[in-house]
């Protein structure tokens, strides 16, 4: 099969975004190798066009309306984009581009099924040409490399923007209230957004470090830390989501603490060895916190309930073979 990936803005394709859409090219050509055009003109003797922004599903469909189109929606761009601006005439017009992108395209993929059930309630969405696979771009570390992690200090770590909705404000309160019981607890910010980090440090009075890591060093860093924070707000952006902070984390052994708003962590399972939060209560998951610092670390059963998850929810060659399947019927 001939695929096609028309992408106006390549500066967006992040590399979690990439490894997104190489895992599609890989189900659908059987390599990664991305061919992209950033000219709808040059978009031509192919099976289908991948796109992953609701403009270029516009812009392609405009200009090349009978061509066969697969189309990734990495989030909720309404919604998203109403809470960075708070403009409703950009909510209104990224909604019209959404539901145009859902009706003409030829396929879908969601990043959850929350997300599906999301489209199906806003815009009536009854179709079945759909295929449901997370975000994810950890790779699990070698199982020597977990037996060998310290566990002893209670170092945390945050990994992200500083944008409203990840929440760091509650970050930095829930780890205040860690520290005042912890008094050995450590806590590092990993952000391009340094100034705003600073900014917001001061303004809770909480000491952190503070720095920025490429994502080639991320998993080899993340063995520094025992806890990792992925706290949200209940909102639908957080509730369609598959962060890509839980398999980074999850992938470097460290103890995710995370909120079950976010609906598609379900398909974790059961996990000894996390913090599943119920709401947003920094008091309630700071207690939670405190009680599983007393709790004793098994590393290799860690990794045992770890390597479980990398082998189902973010098991790359299972989606890959799955797409496949679709495809070929």
């Amino acid at each position: 099969m001939k695929l096609i990936f028309y992408i106006t803005q390549f500066n967006q394709v992040k590399d979690a975004t990439k490894i997104y859409l190489e895992i599609i090219s890989e189900a659908l050509t059987s390599s990664p190798n991305l061919q992209i055009v950033t000219n709808v003109k040059k978009v031509k003797n192919t099976d289908f066009v991948v796109t992953f922004t609701v403009t270029d599903f516009l812009r392609l469909k405009l200009r090349k309306p009978k061509v066969k189109t697969i189309h990734w929606f990495q989030g909720v761009i309404p919604e998203e984009a109403y809470l960075k601006t708070n403009n409703k005439k950009q909510y209104y017009v990224f909604n019209l581009l959404e539901r145009f992108t859902l009706k003409y395209s030829s396929f879908n993929f969601f990043v959850s099924e929350a997300m599906k059930n999301h489209y199906k309630k806003k815009y009536t969405y009854k179709k079945k040409n759909y295929f449901i696979m997370p975000c994810f771009n950890g790779v699990l570390q070698h199982k020597e490399i977990f037996l060998e992690k310290n566990y002893t200090n209670p170092k945390f770590v945050y990994i992200g923007s500083m944008a409203n909705w990840q929440c760091v404000d509650k970050v930095l309160q829930i780890f205040k209230i860690v520290k005042s019981k912890v008094p050995e607890a450590d806590l590092t910010l990993l952000t391009g957004q340094q100034e705003k980090a600073k900014q917001l440090c001061l303004e809770h009075q909480v000491n952190a470090n503070i720095k920025y890591v490429a994502l080639k060093e991320i998993n080899t860093e993340l063995l520094n830390y025992k806890y990792g924070f992925l706290v949200r707000e209940n909102i639908t952006v957080n509730k369609v989501s598959t962060p890509t902070k839980m398999s980074t984390y999850m992938a470097s052994g460290v103890i995710p603490i995370y909120s079950d708003v976010i609906e598609a962590f379900s398909n974790l399972g059961t996990l000894k060895y996390s913090i599943k939060t119920k709401n947003i209560d920094t008091e309630s998951i700071a207690k939670k916190i405190i009680e599983f610092e007393n709790k004793p670390i098994d590393n290799e059963d860690l990794y045992r309930e770890y390597h479980k998850v990398f082998n189902t929810y973010y098991s790359k060659k299972t989606y890959i073979k799955q797409i496949k399947e679709i495809f070929n019927t």
